[in-house]
């Protein structure tokens, strides 16, 4: 009788092992042919998608996609970019195959050719990893968060790479429709991201060896988060979809945007929208120290001529708050884009470069 169970037991196993396997190999050909069909269908969107060979590990629990020397070029009116990674390991486990985990460690090549000139960036990367999650629910459709580590990043014609201790940016595709499509900031298919950047090393720059030296060759940190809002489809991004997300009052919110800087330390929050020419318009509020410090220094590497740097002073001692949860002296200003113009009050800062969409 116990032999004749433990055959059936024994068996179950086997059948059970058997079924396990199947189902596993089942999963890998449908991936590798689903990414297959994915890749030939973006040439009809101007994308060409290639790689050298497939290799599917991880069995029985997990499957591990590695793509070997994968190649994408976006080809869009004159321009063609190329996209050149090592390799991308995708993995997902059997038990939450919604939940993907794509890695892309090493050297990553772009190049971007112009009618006149071509553009290429080289990325190295120590860690390179992104999470997606799709979700069911009708809030959130789904998530995208990617984090990288030591990241030196060498633009053509600079002399010096930009360095980076760790990156991290988080995506959030909402997808609650709004059922009033004429309404003011209809939710649409929003987006909200998530940014964090720590120890960005600063290029020298000749004219700005005091402000380098004051403040010191690496940003601390630079985070905050943004939101989209207003139906915009990024995935088929054309500029008719963005006049008609500006039309509808679509716009992009910054939500506590700081960066520390040394001495400078500075937090935004405010509104972008797009004026009549596909121009970034808005207005801001900034929560500013050391501001003033900063000023004299660009001054003395003769970045600011002398009236303009009075001018921004003045400004700035009209807003001056004193003492703040503990925070040394500070300015909150108010601070406008028009018309490529931006200013702090009155003041001129800059004029912003127009954006071309085509």
């Amino acid at each position: 009788m116990r032999s004749k169970i433990f055959k059936i037991l024994i068996g179950f196993i086997f059948l059970t092992i058997i079924t396990f396997s199947a189902f596993w190999f089942f999963l890998t050909y449908q991936a590798q042919t689903r990414i297959t069909d994915w890749a030939a269908s973006q040439s009809n969107g101007n994308i060409q998608i290639s790689w050298q060979d497939f290799h599917f590990t991880g069995y029985p629990f997990k499957i591990r996609m590695l793509i070997e020397k994968p190649e994408v070029i976006f080809v869009r009116y004159n321009r063609k970019t190329y996209w050149k990674p090592s390799n991308i390991i995708i993995s997902s486990s059997l038990f939450s195959p919604n939940n993907l985990v794509i890695s892309a460690p090493g050297s990553h090549r772009i190049n971007m050719n112009l009618p006149e000139n071509t553009f290429y960036t080289t990325i190295e990367a120590e860690e390179v990893l992104g999470r997606s999650i799709n979700f069911s629910n009708k809030q959130i459709k789904r998530r995208f968060s990617s984090k990288m580590s030591n990241l030196v990043i060498t633009p053509n014609n600079w002399e010096d790479a930009i360095g980076i201790d760790d990156l991290m940016i988080e995506l959030t595709d909402h997808s609650v429709i709004s059922e009033n499509k004429e309404a003011i900031h209809p939710i649409g298919k929003s987006l909200s991201s998530k940014i964090e950047i720590k120890g960005i090393n600063i290029p020298s720059f000749p004219k700005l060896d005091e402000t380098l030296k004051q403040l010191g060759a690496k940003v601390e940190s630079i985070s905050g988060k943004f939101h989209l809002k207003g139906e915009l489809d990024l995935s088929s991004f054309s500029v008719d979809q963005l006049i008609s997300w500006r039309d509808k009052g679509g716009t992009i919110e910054l939500d506590q945007i700081k960066m520390i800087w040394g001495s400078l330390v500075t937090e935004t929050n405010g509104t972008l929208a797009l004026d009549k020419e596909l121009q970034f318009q808005g207005s801001f509020t900034t929560k500013i120290v050391g501001l003033d410090k900063v000023v004299t220094l660009l001054e003395k590497d003769q970045v600011l001529n002398q009236t303009k740097a009075s001018l921004i002073k003045l400004a700035l001692a009209i807003f001056i708050q004193h003492q703040e949860n503990g925070i040394s002296d500070f300015s909150k200003v108010p601070m406008t884009l028009q018309n490529r113009y931006l200013k702090i009050g009155p003041v001129t800062l800059t004029k912003v470069p127009e954006i071309k969409w085509n």
